[in-house]
């Protein structure tokens, strides 16, 4: 026997998260992204030129960024 609970359900779609990696090292955007990639959608870029573009196409949950202090 089923019974239905006659409260109202809420089901909203679940859109997978969006991450954005920003590196301009090769090597630590493939870190990331191993350590990452399970959690959603992830793009990356290692231009700082694209960060800013790329975000605001993709409007990321979360940006992994590499910053760098030139003296």
């Amino acid at each position: 026997m089923l019974i239905a609970d006659s409260a109202p359900q809420h089901h909203y779609e679940e859109q997978p998260e969006q991450i954005l990696i920003v590196d301009d090292d090769v090597v630590c955007v493939r870190s990331l992204h191993a350590v990452v990639a399970e959690l959603g959608s992830v793009a990356f870029t290692t231009q700082a030129s694209d960060a800013v573009r790329l975000a605001k196409q993709l409007r990321p949950s979360v940006v992994l960024l590499d910053i760098g202090v030139v003296a």
